[in-house]
């Protein structure tokens, strides 16, 4: 556990100063490591899904969130604030965070801590997803509620492995309007469906989260501070 928080405020402290000879963070409760980049996305927070099996609470994976430092930076300070203390992770940061206006190109990064089968993890996953998906499409109206049941089908069947051995990475990727799916280093297609991206990322964000949503986001406000430095430096150079 210190290893771990040791890891994120290294990492926080790294983002602050500019200068960084770390690659990866470490999730503390399974020792995943994650790597600070995720292609142009930043590294804002992890954590572990535990589930209980029959009576006993087993880790099944971790998880780390990605968000573009440029777009969250920008969108997060003019919804929020020049002055917000990202630290207090209050639910106004999350519900933008899964805003689907904000354009904020975000990645979930889901590492296996045990071996589980390619059916029972879709099953888990649109089992937490499709009560979110439902209210979300509800909301929007009965053509919404018929698109939304085909999306989660077609995310469904994604997951047509016979197992997800430990160590296999798994990443979903909300660019725009849509929802990119990786599996193993597989491409396995994308959902055009922006209701099934918010209802994905709000499985890990939003107020009955399956992780502790605030550690998601624990360097993120370091992530905005160190953007809006180097806005600052280069337009001083520019002057």
């Amino acid at each position: 556990m210190i290893r771990g928080a040791v890891s994120l405020l290294f990492v926080a402290l790294c983002l602050v100063l500019g200068v960084c000879w770390a690659s990866e963070a470490i999730e503390p409760a399974s020792g995943t490591k994650f790597p600070l980049k995720l292609g142009d996305l930043d590294l804002v927070g992890t954590g572990i899904r535990v589930k209980k099996i029959v009576f006993v609470s087993v880790q099944v994976y971790a998880a780390g969130l990605y968000v573009d430092a440029k777009g969250s930076s920008n969108a997060l300070r003019a919804s929020l604030g020049e002055s917000y203390d990202y630290t207090k992770a209050e639910p106004k940061l999350f519900q933008e965070l899964l805003a689907g206006h904000n354009h904020i190109k975000k990645a979930l990064r889901l590492v296996m801590v045990r071996n589980v089968g390619g059916e029972t993890m879709a099953g888990a996953l649109k089992e937490a997803v499709e009560p979110r998906l439902m209210a979300l499409a509800e909301a929007e109206g009965p053509e919404s509620v018929a698109e939304a049941k085909k999306a989660l089908e077609a995310f469904k069947g994604q997951f047509d492995m016979k197992e997800l051995p430990t160590g296999t990475e798994l990443i979903f990727s909300w660019p725009n309007g849509n929802l990119n799916t990786e599996i193993a280093g597989t491409q396995k297609g994308k959902v055009d469906s922006l209701l099934l991206a918010r209802a994905l990322f709000s499985v890990f964000l939003d107020e009955n989260s399956v992780v502790e949503r605030k550690d998601m986001v624990a360097t993120l406000g370091s992530v905005v501070a160190n953007h809006v430095k180097h806005e600052q430096t280069a337009t001083g150079s520019d002057e």
